[in-house]
């Protein structure tokens, strides 16, 4: 599957063509003209994993990746997380130091967040502190998605943060910034790996976008 591939230019405009490959032939879905909202357009690009089923229903099985560049004028941290939950299962992306055969080892983890049977939740450091946030229908299986959104200063250290599941805001009760920032500062953790446990079908993506410029394709 080929998407959102910059081909060129019409009428002083960038266009996208979305389509799929099969078997030799390409099949076009839409044509997009995108809109330019700086001088230098800068898109994300996410690293972006998959988790492969586990052997067994209930088992666990996890993905790591190493994660983006992060480039001088880049100001905004996007870590994506969807999976099929249940009242049941886990599923987290844990940003460590990496890499490592023994990635996620809690000695290089520098923050775990995801869903905890029914909860979202976030776990920093060595502390291992946990926090946590409510979740709408917690009893009912369905596709989830969690959006953390990190906004960075030249530096890479993070000056705000904000959670979205299924759109819509979530707050960590107790989770202060001056606690959170230290560990999602990008000279902290370099990989990241997506585990699933008790199934969930689960990807992650993690991207870094410039200041100014967000162009998103649906």
């Amino acid at each position: 599957m080929k998407q959102g591939k910059l081909l060129g230019l019409r009428r002083g405009r960038p266009f996208v063509i979305i389509g799929s490959m099969s078997k030799g032939s390409y099949k076009v879905f839409a044509v997009l003209a995108v809109s330019v909202l700086s001088h230098t357009v800068t898109a994300a690009v996410p690293v972006r994993v998959d988790v492969p089923l586990p052997v067994y229903a209930d088992g666990e099985s996890s993905a790591y990746a190493a994660a983006p560049g992060w480039g001088a004028k880049d100001r905004t941290l996007k870590i994506t997380l969807s999976f099929d939950a249940s009242p049941t299962n886990n599923v987290e992306v844990a940003l460590g130091a990496g890499p490592g055969g023994d990635f996620p080892d809690p000695d290089n983890t520098t923050a775990v967040i995801g869903w905890d049977c029914g909860e979202w939740s976030v776990t920093l450091g060595l502390t291992r502190e946990r926090f946590a946030a409510g979740a709408s229908n917690p009893s009912s299986a369905g596709r989830r998605t969690l959006e953390v959104r990190v906004r960075v200063d030249a530096n890479g250290t993070p000056v705000d943060a904000a959670f979205t599941a299924d759109s819509s805001p979530i707050t960590f009760q107790g989770l202060e910034s001056a606690a959170l920032f230290p560990w999602l500062s990008l000279d902290k953790w370099g990989a990241f790996v997506v585990t699933s446990r008790g199934g969930g079908n689960a990807s992650a993506g993690v991207s870094f976008l410039a200041d100014g410029t967000n162009i998103i394709l649906r």
